[in-house]
């Protein structure tokens, strides 16, 4: 990425934060920066916490979905030594 580019990059994400523009105003910007709305929204994500809209309406976070335990996998999977699924050849 070039200097200017990430420059640019900076300078949005910063105003984003400051609350000097939206959030959609930042996206606009990214996007035609990046040129990909994936990479926008995941610089927005990456730069810092979301910020509340200016309405002021609380934001509600879904509750996050429980993690596997650690009982559900074997520690240390192991393939058979014969196992007919395992193939080598030469490349």
């Amino acid at each position: 990425m070039g200097e200017l580019k990430q420059y640019l990059i900076d300078e949005f994400v910063e105003d984003y934060l400051e609350r000097k523009i939206t959030r959609r105003q930042a996206l606009r910007l990214l996007v035609g920066l990046t040129g990909s709305l994936f990479a926008a929204t995941g610089i927005l994500a990456a730069c810092g916490p979301q910020i509340a809209p200016e309405l002021g309406a609380p934001t509600a976070s879904p509750s996050p979905a429980p993690l596997p335990t650690a009982s559900a996998q074997p520690a240390d999977p192991k393939v058979g030594e014969n196992d007919p699924a395992i193939r080598s050849e030469r490349v």
